[in-house]
């Protein structure tokens, strides 16, 4: 069963703030991973992982590469669950 888009944004942020040291009430949807969160392309793939386990998704690199925004991320990881 896919998860909604506010639990992915609930655990994403989690991750995120576990992963990168980032605060909690930095992370909304319109937040770019690179330029506002400050996360580093390792970082990134350290989030992936995480969120790929958390949510049963595989996410493509070629979708991956798309992902500019904290809400790119969740869209990207709602069309990819399994």
């Amino acid at each position: 069963m896919a998860t909604g888009q506010a639990d992915i944004l609930e655990g994403l942020t989690e991750i995120i703030s576990e992963t990168n040291g980032t605060s909690v009430g930095d992370v909304r949807m319109d937040k770019s991973l690179v330029d506002d969160l400050n996360v580093e392309e390792l970082t990134l793939t350290e989030i992936t992982t995480a969120a790929e386990e958390r949510f049963k998704a595989k996410i493509p690199e070629a979708d991956l590469g798309k992902v500019k925004t904290v809400g790119d991320l969740v869209a990207c990881i709602q069309r990819n669950q399994s």
